[in-house]
């Protein structure tokens, strides 16, 4: 499963208005694939992979949009295109951002994988007019016997050098679930432990707990802890809380409505005020057969839900491109292009125009961003 360090990327969404303020501030900072594998959207953690590829389709597009209230309508922000190879893994995802008349690029997510299909690097790379697309950060996961993910670092590009930034160390118990995620950052000659996020199970694989815990000198101090509760079948509600003095506060509180087989219909995220819960923000998840099709996000204005964000997702059947590097600049070559397009653009580095590239070869699907 591709995992981002919890510490350093933790919120849920992108693109918030500025007018919003804290929201905006709450709600940034993921990219693609982790606003929809967030831990509201993806209680369970199921893998990328399977949100990305609802055979015999694939993720072909994703389209970022903010509701501009003054005008009544919704306003593109960014989107996603999905690239993938001859064995439905994602191999390259490009997301580009709206001004209002043009697209222009923004990232470049390139995935690798080792022979048994396992991620095992992400490389991030952003785009300047002056540079065309430059390295910026990169993954690294490595793996044991059992396919789990037993360690991720996190590389910042500066001057031509790769720097450690910081590491996720992650301990499973016999059934594949996450005991421990120790995570880290890079100090002057080795790593030094930040937090460590511990979970607890029940006899059926269910998660109860997660606590997040502090380093402070060398001692585990309690910082905050999300308890899982169920109903009969799936989740019912999560409560995140904060370890205040002796005890632990309650903070937030996520109630799920999820149909069979585990899909999530919606979620109401309630905040914790004068001891009651607040209304604070609607998710509404709209599927075609399993397919997620869109992702609405409503704030409480006090009155009402009201719309402010939303993630409309393209399905197609895979289009046989390839993909191929060179200097300043990306063009498609061995990979699938999800969709019917027939050219991929890029705009080339010091120029303002688009060059298109003409498909030249074939290949297939994989991963997500």
């Amino acid at each position: 499963m591709h995992k981002t360090i919890v510490f350093i990327f933790a919120t849920l969404i992108v693109g918030i208005t500025a007018s919003q303020g804290s929201v905006a501030s709450k709600l940034a900072g993921m990219t693609r694939n982790e606003k929809k594998l967030s831990p509201i959207l993806n209680p369970e953690r199921i893998s990328f992979q399977n949100v990305l590829s609802s055979a015999p389709d694939t993720l072909s597009m994703s389209v970022e949009q903010n509701f501009d209230s003054t005008l009544g309508q919704w306003v593109d922000a960014a989107r996603t295109r999905y690239y993938y190879d001859a064995n439905v893994r994602l191999v390259m995802d490009v997301t580009e951002t709206f001004d209002g008349t043009n697209w222009n690029n923004d990232s470049l997510n390139s995935y690798t994988y080792n022979a048994g299909g396992l991620l095992i690097q992400d490389l991030v790379q952003r785009w300047s007019l002056a540079s065309g697309w430059t390295d910026n950060v990169r993954f690294t996961h490595v793996y044991d016997a059992n396919g789990n993910d037993i360690e991720t670092v996190l590389q910042t590009y500066w001057q031509n050098i790769w720097s450690n930034q910081s590491r996720t160390t992650t301990t499973y118990d016999a059934n594949g679930n996450e005991l421990m995620a120790l995570n880290q950052m890079w100090g002057t000659s080795a790593w030094v432990d930040v937090t460590r996020i511990t979970s607890v199970f029940s006899n059926i694989t269910r998660t109860l707990t997660k606590t997040t815990q502090w380093s402070n000198a060398g001692v585990w101090e309690n910082s905050d802890r999300s308890v899982y509760y169920y109903g009969q079948t799936y989740l019912d509600s999560i409560v995140d809380q904060t370890w205040i003095g002796t005890i632990w506060s309650s903070t937030k509180k996520l109630v799920y409505r999820i149909r069979t087989p585990g899909l999530v219909l919606n979620v109401t995220v309630l905040e914790m005020g004068a001891g009651v819960w607040d209304k604070y923000l609607y998710l509404v998840v709209t599927y075609q057969g399993n397919r997620q099709t869109q992702i609405l996000y409503e704030l409480w204005d006090g009155l009402a839900y009201a719309p402010t964000f939303r993630i409309l997702n393209t399905f197609a059947l895979p289009q046989p491109v390839a993909l191929e590097r060179t200097k300043g600049r990306s063009k498609i070559s061995k990979g699938f292009l999800s969709g019917g397009d027939s050219r991929i653009l890029y705009q080339r580095p010091n120029r303002t125009g688009i060059v298109s590239y003409d498909i030249l070869g074939k290949s297939a699907p994989t991963f997500l961003k």
